[in-house]
């Protein structure tokens, strides 16, 4: 991103900087509970399980693995993509 040029009575470079950490932080977050939802219904489409027991699994794999929810959703997302590229095959 380039660097704002401010003019006077506008916020302070650390203010730009903070507010553009946090909005990175926000979009970050975004893509993660998209992952999440995704993964989620990827779990309930092949364990033909509800939504709440769905988090519920990614929860506890998560736990178990000592690993963010993030990253085990992203491992299921990635491996049901693989298995798809191998079913076209």
């Amino acid at each position: 991103m380039e660097a704002l040029q401010l003019a006077p009575g506008l916020p302070c470079a650390e203010e730009v900087a903070r507010l553009e950490a946090e909005l990175a932080a926000a979009r970050r977050e975004l893509e993660e509970r998209k992952l999440i939802e995704r993964a989620k219904g990827l779990l309930m489409t092949v364990l033909q399980v509800p939504e709440p027991l769905a988090f519920r699994t990614l929860q506890k794999a998560a736990r178990d693995r000592n690993l963010r929810l993030a990253d085990v959703a992203r491992r299921i997302v990635e491996q049901q993509a693989e298995i798809q590229n191998v079913r076209k095959r």
